[in-house]
């Protein structure tokens, strides 16, 4: 099924639309494509929130991941120093 409103992409699937409204917060059209979705008003402001948020939790992820073997190095560094 293509997109109701620019006739190119492919509206997003149930099981795309289920998973975009869970993580968005609010009821999104499965008759849509993604990127219409995005640019439509009354969905963007959710989208743009959901997507400042997925962004900071993956660089808090990618911060941890990286200062725990540094807390471990300077660890064992101390441990030599006596």
């Amino acid at each position: 099924m293509t997109c109701i409103r620019c006739h190119k992409k492919p509206a997003l699937s149930d099981q795309r639309r289920a998973m975009l409204s869970r993580d968005v917060g609010c009821d999104v059209p499965g008759d849509l494509c993604y990127q219409c979705i995005v640019e439509d008003p009354a969905y963007h402001h959710a989208i743009i929130s959901w997507a400042v948020r997925k962004r900071e939790e993956t660089i808090q992820t990618l911060r941890n991941a990286i200062a725990r073997p540094l807390e471990a190095i300077d660890r064992w560094v101390d441990s030599l120093r006596g």
